[in-house]
């Protein structure tokens, strides 16, 4: 399969997403763990990639689109991330110019680790979390991100009485 002036599919799903230099196409297709990966792995290999991954394997114009790009990722990966305490997600920030650090935010590099605070005690929203830099205030998680996964109920086995 060649396509967009690049060899092999995973440089062409790379192209077709909008990554313009072939070279960078061709050198982030050859990261994909996959040899002739299907759109939907390579797109799912690529939504989990970290920030600094994205960064070390692009020049910086794909990267930002790139990361850019990943906000597509689930609510549920971004949820799994919170709760756990452990991993990396992108999403947009709410609130961030009525925080007055909108200048402050885009100061920081992509890829800057954020603390993410629950605040149970806003009346808006009990489940809201606030992200900060280094104490700094900076915005809120999106309510459908920040809300916690329903948890299942364990279901009851049902018995069958036999017939006789």
């Amino acid at each position: 399969m060649i396509k967009y002036g690049v060899g092999g599919p995973a440089a062409c799903y790379a192209s077709s997403i909008g990554i313009r230099n072939r070279a960078t196409a061709t050198a982030l297709a050859g990261n994909c763990p996959y040899p002739a990966p299907t759109f939907r792995q390579f797109l799912d290999w690529l939504s989990q990639l970290t920030t600094d991954e994205i960064t070390t394997l692009t020049d910086p114009e794909t990267a930002r689109l790139l990361i850019r790009s990943t906000e597509r990722r689930s609510p549920r990966a971004a949820q799994a991330a919170i709760l756990s305490g452990n991993g990396t997600f992108t999403c947009s920030l709410c609130g961030v110019r009525h925080s007055g650090n909108d200048f402050y935010l885009a100061q920081l590099p992509a890829g800057t680790l954020l603390g993410l605070v629950r605040a149970p005690s806003n009346e808006a929203d009990p489940n809201a979390i606030q992200v900060q830099h280094h104490g700094v205030f900076l915005g809120w998680i999106a309510r459908e991100i920040a809300r916690p996964r329903p948890r299942r109920e364990p279901r009851t086995p049902r018995l069958r009485a036999a017939r006789h």
